[in-house]
């Protein structure tokens, strides 16, 4: 059972939260039509685009269906910041990119995924993000 003292601390707390959500309230009250407007907007577009298949770690841009992505363990990167082919021949002998297992590809491995992509008619500076469906 509440006692007195406790259910006087409730009453306080409760009027202390109700003087608080009214400020706050007030505080955005200005914002609310721009919000609101906002708001539309990003629903009208995600209606036409669907959600994002993801957002680019780099530069924050949204990544629709249609659009090039690359997927990583732990990064997701647009097509514009995704490393290009040429990336993984660079002579620094430490690099960012791994396997299907998260293990570091070797520089003989990723001059192999390199040389492969330019036989098949790649060039250097195509972007590794693929199309995602």
């Amino acid at each position: 059972m509440i006692t007195d003292a406790q259910r006087a601390e409730h009453k306080a707390a409760a009027e202390a939260l109700r003087a608080i959500e009214t400020e706050r309230a007030e505080l955005v009250a200005h914002t609310d039509d721009r919000h609101m407007a906002a708001l539309a907007r990003f629903e009208a577009i995600e209606e036409i685009a669907g959600e994002p298949v993801a957002t680019c770690e780099a530069c924050g841009k949204a990544v629709f269906a249609g659009e090039p992505v690359l997927f990583g363990a732990d990064t997701d990167l647009c097509g514009d910041c995704a490393p290009k082919y040429a990336d993984l021949v660079d002579d620094n002998e430490v690099s960012g990119f791994v396997d299907n297992e998260g293990e570091p590809l070797s520089p003989v491995r990723r001059r192999e995924i390199y040389d492969e992509h330019l036989a098949a008619g790649g060039r250097p500076t195509d972007s590794m993000a693929t199309i995602h469906e």
